[in-house]
């Protein structure tokens, strides 16, 4: 496949169009038109065959004359019955054998990031008027039979079963007048069909998904908070979702929605409720320090969470929530599970929110840390991974070193923040919803993301 010799050879686009259709049913047998006469070459090199007489007066040019005048096929004047072939099998046949094709060439495609457009070719055999329009010898191979003379008939019955394709020399058929004018004038739609098709393909570049990261000051990127009247220190870097921005370049658009000592059950709260006009500003705050406008204020939002969403227009929310709501609500009640429960639900509705406005929503499970004893973080993990079997397990993956990947007991050091953004680039880039990094950008940062 050319396709297949141009990905192995180096030669990788961005798209790949594909036009299919007219040939697929004129071979509808899967056999090139030059296939039978290599056949025939071959099995002479190999040595002498013995030539009947029915075969040496098909090759004589007196024969091929009268059968260019002549109705049928011209196995069938030599007295050989032409293949038959039902026309349903045939379609059939024809169809599956694309749609194998084309899923050959998807999963080629997506291994090497291009993006594949199929564009299937209008089919002149598709209610063709031979009344108007004379087709030459073998011009739709199987599905139109041999028209005299090249002369204006009437238009053929439906099809019987279907002849192999004739093998004879096409002859050229000159039309005047509106049958040609007609010709042409569908030639020149099909072109304009498959250019238009290209056009919106190629020409307006494909826009990146834009990734907002919702949570609290671990997706904001503190390292420490102020503490005793020390100035409140960030990763210089922008956290984990500032470096997954490094990490993902121009193939996505990460927009850094982290609001520090923010709980899951704030995002929830109705733009409306008085307790949360505190947290929006805050959101707000956040925004502006990240160059980002203000969000505005949303009449259709149920919540601060929904507001914000419509507002980034996000493809994919990556949420981090829940660790600030095990730290207030195990202060009220010393029960593991009644806290697990809260937290969990919580975070479900988190996601239930920001699926109704992105197309793809990834909940983590949540970081250990030294503040929170670890029961009650293994608890609500547990909930999460059982809620959410598609879940981004940052917890489980730095659990491992989370002691040495902390600045404070509680907050990510660079390192701990460089394996979050690792983590979570590799979770986007298998589920498909970004491209595969190159070899170069994947050495770079093999080795950060531990376990």
């Amino acid at each position: 496949m050319l396709f297949a010799r141009l990905l192995t050879a180096g030669a990788v686009p961005d798209v790949a169009v594909f036009v299919d259709g007219l040939n697929d049913f004129f071979f509808y047998d899967d056999r090139p038109a030059l296939t039978p006469m290599l056949e025939q070459w071959v099995a002479e090199s190999n040595g002498p065959r013995e030539t009947d007489v029915a075969e040496l007066v098909r090759r004589l040019p007196v024969v091929d004359l009268v059968a260019r005048h002549l109705p049928g096929p011209p196995a069938a004047m030599l007295g050989k019955p032409a293949p038959v072939v039902d026309p349903k099998t045939a379609i059939r046949r024809v169809i599956a054998r694309y749609l194998a094709n084309k899923r050959a060439i998807e999963g080629m495609a997506k291994r090497f990031g291009v993006r594949p457009v199929f564009v299937w070719q209008p089919v002149p055999t598709w209610k063709y008027d031979a009344a108007r329009f004379a087709p030459g010898s073998g011009d739709f191979g199987c599905l139109v039979r041999r028209h005299p003379g090249g002369r204006r008939r009437a238009a053929l019955p439906r099809p019987r079963p279907l002849h192999a394709p004739d093998v004879a020399r096409p002859r050229r058929v000159h039309l005047r007048g509106r049958a040609r004018r007609g010709g042409l004038v569908s030639r020149v739609r099909r072109l304009l069909v498959v250019a238009l098709t290209v056009v919106a393909a190629c020409g307006t570049p494909s826009t990146p998904p834009v990734v907002v990261c919702i949570g609290d000051s671990i997706t904001r990127g503190v390292q420490r908070p102020a503490v005793g009247g020390q100035t409140i220190q960030y990763d210089a870097l922008g956290g984990f979702p500032g470096r997954l921005q490094r990490l993902l370049g121009s193939r996505a658009r990460v927009v850094n929605r982290g609001v520090g000592g923010s709980t899951a059950e704030q995002w929830l709260l109705a733009p409306s409720d008085p307790a949360a006009r505190t947290f929006r500003l805050m959101v707000r705050h956040g925004a502006a320090l990240d160059g980002f406008p203000p969000v505005p204020p949303d009449a259709r939002a149920g919540t601060v969470l929904e507001a914000v969403l419509r507002a980034d227009a996000p493809d994919v929310v990556v949420v981090v929530l829940g660790t600030n709501d095990v730290n207030f609500e195990r202060a009220e009640r010393a029960d593991v599970d009644q806290v697990a429960d809260t937290v969990a639900a919580r975070v479900d509705r988190v996601h239930d929110v920001a699926a109704r406005v992105a197309d793809h929503v990834l909940v983590s499970t949540l970081l250990p840390n030294q503040r929170d004893p670890m029961a009650f973080t293994q608890a609500t993990n547990a909930r999460i991974r059982d809620h959410h079997p598609d879940y981004v397990p940052l917890g489980e993956r730095l659990t491992p070193l989370w002691r040495a990947l902390l600045a404070d007991g509680i907050h990510p050091n660079e390192a701990g923040y460089a394996a979050m953004a690792a983590i979570v680039a590799a979770e986007l880039e298998r589920r498909d919803i970004v491209p595969p990094v190159t070899a170069g950008a994947a050495g770079a940062r093999r080795g950060t993301v531990p376990g």
